[in-house]
């Protein structure tokens, strides 16, 4: 049986920084498209630069 570790106990970073973890799926990365930091797998937009 498969268990999910708990989250201190991991180094998966949720943020909205380029390479985090998106924090809305928890599937997908954040990368920078198109000016805004953008979840690869669920297309959550998470910050944009001015």
């Amino acid at each position: 049986m498969e268990t999910v570790q708990e989250l201190d106990k991991t180094n998966v970073n949720i943020g909205s920084e380029i390479g985090d973890t998106c924090p809305v799926c928890r599937k997908g990365s954040v990368e920078d498209v198109g000016g805004c930091n953008t979840c690869t797998n669920c297309g959550a937009q998470l910050k944009c630069g001015l």
